[in-house]
C-alpha cells in the first residue's frame, strides 16, 4: 500500500480515489489469500478432474485489472457465503414482475415458459403458475441474486411490492454457484441448460454490477444475428455460439426520471438468460477456458501424468477439439474470440469464442 501513496502524487490520485483504490486491494488480497487456500490443498490430477464451472472458479480473475476482486459492497461474511473462490452454493430468488413495470426481451420461436420449466424444473413450474393465477397470470419472473434481495429489493422496490406490482415467490430452482464474474451464475451440478447473469450491486474492477436497461430487448436478437454469421460464415463453422436467449429488467420509477443519478441506481433489477457450456458440448467432450492453461507448470507435476494429451483432453468452451500444438493456429484463433466489448454490459462476450479452450468474460 505504500507504494501507491509514493505514486499519487505522479498520478495526481486524488485522497478520496486513494482511499478506495487502498481498499479494493485489501479486498482483492483477501480473494487471492482464499483462492490460495484451496489451491495448495489440490493435486494435478484432482485440478484435471474439474469440471468447466468448478474450474472457472479457480481462474485467478481478470489479467489486466490489478485489483480484480474489489468487490466494494461485501464483507467477509458474503464473501465466504457468494463468492467463486469460497465455491458458493445458494438459491435465487424469484419475483413475478406485472409486465407494464418491465422491459422484456426474448430469443423469436422461444417461449419463456420453456426457459422457466427447464429453470425451475416441473414440479416447481407448476407450482408457480398455479400461485399466480387470475390477474397475475401474464407476470414474468425474474431471478434475483439472494444479496441484491435483502441489500436493495426488499427495500427499493418496497411499493411496488406492496401494491402487488412486483409477487415475491421466495428462493426457487437449483442451488446455484458463480462463475469468476460473481454474477453470472450456473447451476452447481454443471448440468444446467442455461447460466444466469444477474444484477448484483457491488463495485467490482471499476463497475457497479447492475443490468443496464439499454440492450435488454434487442439482446437476444443480436445474440441470434452473431449465431447465424457464425454458422454461415465456413472458417468459424466449429464455433458454438452461446446465445442470451431472453433478458429482463425493471426500471425503478423513482430513480428513472434523474438524469444526473448515479447508473447504479438504475440498473437494480434485472436478469439475462444465456445458453450454458453444459449445453454446447457432447458427453464425450470437455470444455476448459484457455486462462486455465496458462501459466508456469511444476515439471515434478507433469510427471504424475506422463500420457496427458492436451490436444486430445483440453477442448474449447465451444467444444472444438484441436491439437494444442499447433501454436500459431491457436493464436490466430484466439484473435478471433467474438466479444461486444464495444457495446457496454450486453455480455455475449463469454458467449462468443473462436479459441480452443477461450470462455472468459472479458467486461468483467
Amino acid at each position: 500500500m505504500a507504494f501507491l501513496k509514493d505514486v499519487q502524487s505522479a498520478c495526481q490520485i486524488h485522497d478520496d480515489l486513494l482511499a478506495e483504490y487502498i481498499e479494493e486491494a485489501r479486498q482483492t488480497l483477501m480473494a487471492d489469500y482464499l483462492l490460495r487456500q484451496h489451491q495448495d490443498q489440490e493435486s494435478l490430477d484432482e485440478l484435471l478432474s474439474l469440471d468447466f464451472i468448478q474450474l472457472e472458479q479457480r481462474l485467478t480473475g481478470h489479467p489486466k485489472l490489478i485489483m480484480n476482486k474489489g468487490r466494494l459492497g461485501w464483507g467477509i461474511d458474503d464473501i465466504n457465503q457468494y463468492a467463486p473462490e469460497c465455491q458458493g452454493r445458494f438459491r435465487l430468488r424469484f419475483l413475478a414482475v406485472h409486465p407494464d413495470i418491465c422491459l422484456f426481451g426474448i430469443e423469436q420461436n422461444l417461449f419463456y415458459e420453456e426457459i422457466l420449466a427447464d429453470v425451475l424444473g416441473e414440479s416447481e413450474f407448476r407450482s408457480v403458475l398455479e400461485q399466480l393465477t387470475g390477474p397475475f397470470s401474464e407476470y414474468r419472473l425474474v431471478g434475483v441474486h439472494p444479496w441484491q434481495w435483502q441489500r436493495y429489493i426488499a427495500t427499493q422496490f418496497m411499493d411496488d411490492l406492496c401494491h402487488q406490482q412486483i409477487i415475491d415467490l421466495g428462493e426457487r430452482g437449483p442451488i446455484m454457484t458463480p462463475q469468476s464474474s460473481i454474477r453470472t451464475l450456473s447451476e452447481a451440478t454443471g448440468t444446467g441448460q442455461y447460466d444466469i447473469k444477474v444484477a448484483l450491486s457491488i463495485l467490482n474492477t471499476s463497475c457497479v454490477r447492475g443490468i443496464p436497461q439499454k440492450y435488454i430487448e434487442v439482446g437476444p436478437k443480436i445474440s441470434t444475428f452473431v449465431d447465424s454469421v457464425v454458422k454461415n460464415d465456413p472458417f468459424l463453422q466449429e464455433v458454438r455460439v452461446l446465445k442470451e436467449v431472453a433478458s429482463i429488467a425493471v426500471p425503478h420509477d423513482g430513480y428513472q426520471d434523474i438524469k444526473d443519478a448515479s447508473y447504479r441506481y438504475k440498473e437494480l433489477l434485472g436478469c439475462v438468460w444465456r445458453e450454458s457450456v453444459a449445453s454446447k458440448i457432447a458427453e464425450d467432450e470437455t470444455a476448459i477456458q484457455s486462462p486455465a492453461t496458462e501459466g508456469p507448470v511444476d515439471a515434478a507435476d507433469l510427471d504424475e501424468v506422463p500420457d496427458l494429451e492436451l490436444e486430445e483432453d483440453l477442448v474449447a468452451d465451444a467444444g472444438q477439439t484441436q491439437d494444442a500444438t499447433e501454436d500459431q493456429e491457436s493464436e490466430d484463433l484466439e484473435e478471433l474470440e467474438l466479444s461486444t466489448d464495444d457495446v457496454p454490459d450486453l455480455e455475449l462476450e463469454e458467449d462468443l469464442v473462436a479459441d480452443a479452450g477461450q470462455t472468459q468474460d472479458a467486461t468483467e
